[in-house]
This record gives C-alpha cells, sequence and structure tokens, in this order.
C-alpha cells in the first residue's frame, strides 16, 4: 500500500467483467495523515518578477556587486535598476539632512544626485570635490559622507514666494539657503528696489 495513490480492487464475478473500487476504507487513514502533515511548496511565484540586472552592463554588475559586500553609511542602501540602466544609493532615513537624496550611478561610472526630485546642478561645489567617475566603492563612501554635511536650501526666506526656490538654486547648501535663494524676487511691478 503506497500513501496517496488510489488502491485498486478487482472483485470478478465474470470472467469479462472487472469492477474497480476507489473508495477504499484505508483512504480515510490517508487523508487524516495528508491532514497532520504540512503541505509542500512545489512551486514559488513572486509578485516583484525577475530582477533587471540584465538592464545594467557589465561594469555597472560588477560595481553593484561590489557595493553590496561593503557596509554603507548609516541608512544608505543600494537598489536594484527599475526602469533604468542606472544604480541607485539612496538615503532611507527621514532624519537624515539627507533624506530623499539618491545618487545615480550611470553606465561609465558617471554620477549625479537628486534630492527630494531636484537635481543638483553640474556646477555645484559636491560635483567639483570628486571625481566625474566613480570607480571604486571607496569613492562611493566619500561621496556619500561629504553629501551628509549638506543640507537641502531653505529656498527663499520671506516675500511673496517663501520657500521657493530660484530657478538656479544650488540644492545643496551647508546651512540656511544657497546665494541664488538669498535674492528675494518681486512680482513685476509690485517692488522697491
Amino acid at each position: 500500500v503506497s500513501a496517496g495513490f488510489p488502491q485498486f480492487k478487482k472483485l470478478s464475478r465474470t470472467p469479462s467483467t472487472e469492477v474497480v473500487v476507489l473508495d477504499d476504507p484505508e483512504d480515510n487513514e490517508i487523508g487524516l495523515l495528508q491532514q497532520i502533515q504540512p503541505p509542500v511548496i512545489m512551486e514559488v511565484y513572486s509578485l516583484g518578477g525577475v530582477q533587471p540586472l540584465s538592464q545594467l552592463d557589465s561594469v555597472l554588475r560588477e560595481f553593484l556587486a561590489e557595493l553590496n559586500e561593503i557596509p554603507l553609511p548609516a541608512h544608505w542602501e543600494v537598489l536594484p535598476p527599475f526602469g533604468s540602466p542606472d544604480l541607485r544609493l539612496v538615503q532611507r532615513s527621514k532624519h537624515s539632512t539627507m533624506s530623499a537624496a539618491v545618487i545615480h550611478i550611470r553606465p561609465g561610472l558617471f554620477f549625479h544626485v537628486v534630492v527630494q526630485d531636484l537635481l543638483v546642478p553640474q556646477e555645484h561645489e559636491l560635483y567639483a570635490s570628486h571625481p566625474a567617475r566613480l570607480t571604486t566603492v571607496d569613492e562611493v563612501v566619500e561621496l556619500i559622507c561629504d553629501l551628509e554635511a549638506y543640507r537641502l536650501c531653505s529656498g527663499w526666506s520671506a516675500g511673496w514666494r517663501a520657500r521657493e526656490r530660484s530657478e538656479t538654486c544650488d540644492v545643496l547648501v551647508h546651512s540656511g539657503c544657497c546665494p541664488q535663494c538669498r535674492l528675494n524676487p518681486w512680482p513685476s511691478g509690485s517692488g522697491t528696489h
């Protein structure tokens, strides 16, 4: 008797007729055993799908592997690519001065920084103090540490557009607001100079 398979019994009434009985009292014992044992998972499905690492070029895939081997500064993590061929490093802490900061590392290991959906302009001193290409994980860690020394520009401090930013805002400052946002805009014809 093998568990899980129906047992066939042949009842011979006449030589040409066979009757197969599928409902056997022993089946109830098998059913009880199956209820006691947990089910075996045969296949696993994920709603997340396959990680799209194929979007990354070979250099970025290797760089991603290296980044995943080291501990990054507090609350920074590497995200897999999603809809673009970039690696993304994200600051997850809402208590950080750089909350919602994202470092995008593009093919060729070039990078740019976005903070709260504001692109840090290429003229910013942050880019001047780091190589244009991040070729080692140590350079990434240095960039993160330098980035944590900044805070988001607070925008115009007063006037009719308080808290808005200049079109030429530096986005990142050490304190207060950037020089471009210190200049308070006035609506045309309604201000004193």
